[in-house]
Protein backbone atom coordinates (compact mmCIF):
# COMPACT_ATOMS: atom_id res chain seq x y z
CA UNK A 1 0.00 0.00 0.00
CA UNK A 2 1.39 3.36 -0.76
CA UNK A 3 1.67 5.44 2.33
CA UNK A 4 -0.21 8.91 2.65
CA UNK A 5 1.57 11.27 3.69
CA UNK A 6 -1.54 13.62 4.72
CA UNK A 7 -5.06 13.08 5.59
CA UNK A 8 -5.73 16.31 4.31
CA UNK A 9 -7.31 16.05 0.92
CA UNK A 10 -7.18 19.83 -0.08
CA UNK A 11 -3.44 19.87 0.93
CA UNK A 12 -2.61 16.97 -1.18
CA UNK A 13 -4.31 18.60 -3.59
CA UNK A 14 -2.10 21.78 -3.08
CA UNK A 15 1.02 20.23 -3.07
CA UNK A 16 0.00 18.33 -6.37
CA UNK A 17 -0.61 21.69 -7.97
CA UNK A 18 2.72 23.16 -6.76
CA UNK A 19 4.79 20.44 -7.98
CA UNK A 20 2.98 20.80 -11.42
CA UNK A 21 4.33 24.01 -11.58
CA UNK A 22 7.88 23.65 -10.80
CA UNK A 23 7.77 21.04 -13.79
CA UNK A 24 6.35 23.94 -15.82
CA UNK A 25 10.45 24.90 -16.13
CA UNK A 26 8.97 28.51 -16.68
CA UNK A 27 10.67 31.03 -13.98
CA UNK A 28 6.88 32.72 -13.49
CA UNK A 29 5.63 29.35 -12.94
CA UNK A 30 8.14 28.86 -9.51
CA UNK A 31 7.02 31.76 -8.35
CA UNK A 32 3.51 30.73 -8.25
CA UNK A 33 4.29 27.18 -6.99
CA UNK A 34 5.32 28.58 -3.88
CA UNK A 35 2.00 29.94 -2.81
CA UNK A 36 0.37 26.39 -3.19
CA UNK A 37 2.93 24.87 -1.18
CA UNK A 38 2.36 27.36 1.52
CA UNK A 39 -1.40 26.91 1.79
CA UNK A 40 -1.23 23.38 1.88
CA UNK A 41 1.29 24.22 4.87
CA UNK A 42 -1.66 25.75 6.20
CA UNK A 43 -3.82 22.83 5.94
CA UNK A 44 -1.65 20.66 7.10
CA UNK A 45 1.79 22.18 8.88
CA UNK A 46 3.31 17.99 9.48
CA UNK A 47 2.49 17.81 5.83
CA UNK A 48 6.36 16.74 4.74
CA UNK A 49 5.88 16.50 1.15
CA UNK A 50 5.04 20.13 1.27
CA UNK A 51 7.72 21.48 3.36
CA UNK A 52 9.75 19.78 0.54
CA UNK A 53 7.91 21.66 -2.21
CA UNK A 54 8.47 24.53 -0.78
CA UNK A 55 12.63 23.89 -0.29
CA UNK A 56 12.11 23.33 -3.70
CA UNK A 57 10.63 26.46 -4.82
CA UNK A 58 13.17 28.72 -2.97
CA UNK A 59 15.85 26.91 -4.77
CA UNK A 60 14.73 27.31 -8.06
CA UNK A 61 14.06 30.47 -7.57
CA UNK A 62 17.67 31.02 -6.73
CA UNK A 63 18.44 28.94 -10.20
CA UNK A 64 16.12 30.73 -12.14
CA UNK A 65 17.89 33.81 -10.64
CA UNK A 66 14.55 35.34 -9.01
CA UNK A 67 16.17 35.59 -5.65
CA UNK A 68 19.40 36.11 -4.49
CA UNK A 69 20.91 32.37 -2.40
CA UNK A 70 21.24 34.85 0.61
CA UNK A 71 17.67 35.25 0.52
CA UNK A 72 16.71 32.20 -1.13
CA UNK A 73 18.50 29.07 -0.09
CA UNK A 74 18.51 29.22 3.83
CA UNK A 75 14.71 29.16 3.42
CA UNK A 76 15.21 26.39 1.22
CA UNK A 77 17.51 24.59 3.53
CA UNK A 78 15.12 25.17 6.28
CA UNK A 79 12.14 23.95 4.55
CA UNK A 80 14.16 20.82 3.29
CA UNK A 81 15.39 20.01 7.00
CA UNK A 82 12.13 20.27 8.21
CA UNK A 83 11.09 18.01 5.89
CA UNK A 84 13.43 15.62 6.99
CA UNK A 85 12.30 16.22 10.57
CA UNK A 86 8.69 15.52 9.66
CA UNK A 87 9.40 12.22 8.10
CA UNK A 88 12.59 11.30 7.70
CA UNK A 89 11.21 8.06 5.43
CA UNK A 90 10.01 10.41 2.87
CA UNK A 91 12.34 10.36 -0.10
CA UNK A 92 11.55 14.01 -1.41
CA UNK A 93 12.87 16.08 1.58
CA UNK A 94 16.07 13.84 1.17
CA UNK A 95 16.02 14.97 -2.36
CA UNK A 96 15.50 18.76 -1.38
CA UNK A 97 18.74 19.01 0.51
CA UNK A 98 20.72 16.61 -1.87
CA UNK A 99 19.48 19.42 -4.62
CA UNK A 100 20.80 22.48 -2.41
CA UNK A 101 24.21 20.37 -1.61
CA UNK A 102 24.28 19.36 -4.82
CA UNK A 103 24.18 22.84 -6.62
CA UNK A 104 24.88 25.39 -4.53
CA UNK A 105 26.99 23.95 -1.61
CA UNK A 106 29.26 21.73 -4.33
CA UNK A 107 29.13 19.00 -1.63
CA UNK A 108 29.42 15.91 -3.35
CA UNK A 109 29.72 13.30 -1.10
CA UNK A 110 26.51 14.65 1.20
CA UNK A 111 24.33 14.95 -2.33
CA UNK A 112 25.15 11.54 -3.19
CA UNK A 113 24.14 10.80 0.48
CA UNK A 114 21.15 12.44 0.31
CA UNK A 115 20.07 12.03 -3.40
CA UNK A 116 20.57 7.95 -2.92
CA UNK A 117 18.81 8.17 0.23
CA UNK A 118 15.74 9.90 -1.42
CA UNK A 119 15.80 7.37 -4.08
CA UNK A 120 15.88 4.30 -2.16
CA UNK A 121 13.24 5.39 0.02
CA UNK A 122 11.03 7.18 -2.64
CA UNK A 123 11.58 5.02 -5.80
CA UNK A 124 8.67 5.11 -7.45
CA UNK A 125 8.23 8.93 -7.38
CA UNK A 126 8.97 11.06 -10.73
CA UNK A 127 10.65 13.77 -9.02
CA UNK A 128 12.78 11.89 -7.04
CA UNK A 129 13.77 9.66 -9.85
CA UNK A 130 14.34 13.02 -11.60
CA UNK A 131 16.83 14.73 -9.48
CA UNK A 132 18.52 11.63 -8.89
CA UNK A 133 19.45 10.86 -12.96
CA UNK A 134 20.46 15.14 -12.14
CA UNK A 135 23.04 14.10 -9.71
CA UNK A 136 24.37 11.05 -12.12
CA UNK A 137 24.82 13.70 -14.93
CA UNK A 138 26.55 16.11 -12.67
CA UNK A 139 28.88 13.28 -11.86
CA UNK A 140 29.62 12.34 -15.44
CA UNK A 141 27.32 9.16 -15.73
CA UNK A 142 25.47 10.65 -18.64
CA UNK A 143 24.40 7.49 -20.10
CA UNK A 144 22.49 6.01 -16.67
CA UNK A 145 21.39 9.24 -16.47
CA UNK A 146 20.06 9.84 -20.04
CA UNK A 147 18.23 5.77 -19.41
CA UNK A 148 16.81 6.63 -16.80
CA UNK A 149 15.25 10.32 -18.04
CA UNK A 150 13.90 8.65 -20.82
CA UNK A 151 12.02 6.27 -18.54
CA UNK A 152 10.25 8.69 -16.78
CA UNK A 153 9.71 10.83 -20.52
CA UNK A 154 7.43 6.82 -20.93
CA UNK A 155 5.62 7.92 -18.27
CA UNK A 156 5.13 11.45 -18.36
CA UNK A 157 5.39 12.45 -22.28
CA UNK A 158 4.27 15.95 -21.55
CA UNK A 159 6.98 16.92 -18.98
CA UNK A 160 8.75 19.86 -20.21
CA UNK A 161 11.24 19.83 -17.43
CA UNK A 162 11.76 16.38 -18.53
CA UNK A 163 12.42 16.83 -22.39
CA UNK A 164 14.78 20.00 -21.66
CA UNK A 165 16.81 17.52 -19.61
CA UNK A 166 17.38 14.87 -22.27
CA UNK A 167 17.66 17.57 -24.85
CA UNK A 168 21.09 18.79 -22.87
CA UNK A 169 21.88 15.56 -22.16
CA UNK A 170 21.67 15.08 -25.97
CA UNK A 171 23.93 18.62 -26.60
CA UNK A 172 26.53 17.76 -24.10
CA UNK A 173 27.28 14.61 -25.66
CA UNK A 174 27.24 15.92 -29.45
CA UNK A 175 24.27 13.51 -30.27
CA UNK A 176 22.72 16.16 -32.32
CA UNK A 177 20.16 14.20 -34.38
CA UNK A 178 18.56 12.89 -31.04
CA UNK A 179 18.78 16.85 -29.69
CA UNK A 180 16.13 17.71 -32.91
CA UNK A 181 14.60 15.35 -32.32
CA UNK A 182 13.88 15.77 -28.79
CA UNK A 183 13.43 19.73 -28.78
CA UNK A 184 10.75 19.46 -31.79
CA UNK A 185 8.72 17.20 -28.90
CA UNK A 186 9.72 20.54 -26.32
CA UNK A 187 9.34 22.73 -28.57
CA UNK A 188 5.15 22.71 -28.55
CA UNK A 189 4.96 22.54 -24.88
CA UNK A 190 7.02 24.97 -24.08
CA UNK A 191 8.21 27.46 -27.18
CA UNK A 192 9.81 29.57 -25.37
CA UNK A 193 12.25 27.63 -23.05
CA UNK A 194 15.28 29.86 -22.71
CA UNK A 195 17.27 27.03 -21.93
CA UNK A 196 16.56 25.07 -25.39
CA UNK A 197 16.72 28.70 -27.34
CA UNK A 198 19.78 29.26 -26.16
CA UNK A 199 21.39 25.69 -27.80
CA UNK A 200 19.36 25.79 -30.84
CA UNK A 201 21.87 28.22 -32.61
CA UNK A 202 24.74 25.89 -31.97
CA UNK A 203 22.52 22.79 -32.53
CA UNK A 204 21.78 23.68 -36.41
CA UNK A 205 25.08 25.05 -36.76
CA UNK A 206 26.46 20.96 -36.09
CA UNK A 207 24.01 19.95 -38.40
CA UNK A 208 24.97 22.05 -41.24
CA UNK A 209 22.12 24.07 -40.86
CA UNK A 210 22.02 28.24 -41.07
CA UNK A 211 21.45 28.68 -37.63
CA UNK A 212 20.00 32.20 -37.43
CA UNK A 213 17.66 31.54 -40.43
CA UNK A 214 16.72 27.99 -39.13
CA UNK A 215 16.00 28.84 -35.64
CA UNK A 216 12.90 31.87 -37.31
CA UNK A 217 11.67 29.20 -39.31
CA UNK A 218 11.14 26.63 -36.81
CA UNK A 219 9.98 28.65 -34.12
CA UNK A 220 7.56 30.30 -36.49
CA UNK A 221 6.00 26.71 -37.17
CA UNK A 222 6.19 25.87 -33.81
CA UNK A 223 4.31 29.19 -32.85
CA UNK A 224 1.82 28.86 -35.39
CA UNK A 225 1.04 24.83 -34.46
CA UNK A 226 0.35 26.61 -30.77
CA UNK A 227 -2.46 29.40 -32.06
Amino acid sequence: MEKRYTENPEAYNLYLQGRYLLDEVAPEAVTKSRAYFEQAIAKDSDYALAHAGLADSYTYAWINELEPPDRAIPKAREEAQKAIQLDNSAGEGHISLGIIKLVFDWDWSGAEQELRRGSELSANSPYVRHWYAHYLECTGRMPQANARLLELIDADPLSPMLIEDVFQEYIWTHQWSLALQTFERLAPLYPNDPTALRWLPLLYERLGRPPWRSCRLFLSRSTSANS
